[in-house]
C-alpha cells in the first residue's frame, strides 16, 4: 500500500480484490469471473490510458446496452463506469508527477486525457489544487 509505483498499486489492487473475494458468502466467488462487469472492469484496468476508451465500445463487446453497462458497473463497484475510468487516469496522472518530470502535456497523454486543459481542471477538481502545485509540494 505504500509503494505508489504503477506495480505497487497493482499489488495493493490486487491484495484488495482478494480480500473483498474472501468476504464473499461462500458460493459466490465461483459467479463472479463469469460477470460481464468484472471482465470490463479488467479490460479498463488494462486500456485507461488509451484515450480512445469507450463504454459504447465496451458494452458492445460483451453484448451488453450502455445503460445495463452502466447499472451493473455501478451496483457492482459503487461507482459508474466513466467515473471509474477518470479515477484511473487521475490516480496514473499524480504518480506520474509526483514520480516524474515529465512536461505537463506529456503526464495528461500517458494518462489518458487528450486535453492539457481538460487534464488541469479534472486534477483541480479532484484534488484542490492544479497539477503543477501538486508537482511542487511533492
Amino acid at each position: 500500500i505504500l509503494d505508489n509505483t504503477p506495480a505497487g498499486e497493482a499489488a495493493a489492487s490486487a491484495l484488495a480484490y482478494q480480500i473483498l473475494l474472501r468476504a464473499l458468502p461462500s458460493g459466490t466467488m465461483a459467479l463472479l469471473p463469469a460477470s460481464p462487469v468484472y471482465q470490463i472492469r479488467s479490460e479498463i484496468d488494462a486500456d485507461f490510458t488509451d484515450p480512445a476508451l469507450s463504454i459504447k465500445a465496451l458494452a458492445d463487446r460483451h453484448g451488453l446496452h450502455r445503460t445495463t453497462l452502466y447499472r451493473q458497473f455501478t451496483a457492482a463497484f459503487g461507482v459508474a463506469p466513466l467515473a471509474y475510468i477518470r479515477s484511473r487516469r487521475v490516480q496514473k496522472a499524480l504518480s506520474l508527477l509526483k514520480e516524474t518530470a515529465l512536461p505537463m502535456a506529456e503526464v495528461a497523454a500517458l494518462s489518458g486525457f487528450t486535453d492539457e486543459t481538460y487534464f488541469s481542471a479534472v486534477i483541480l477538481e479532484t484534488i484542490g489544487v492544479r497539477p503543477n502545485a501538486f508537482r511542487k509540494r511533492g
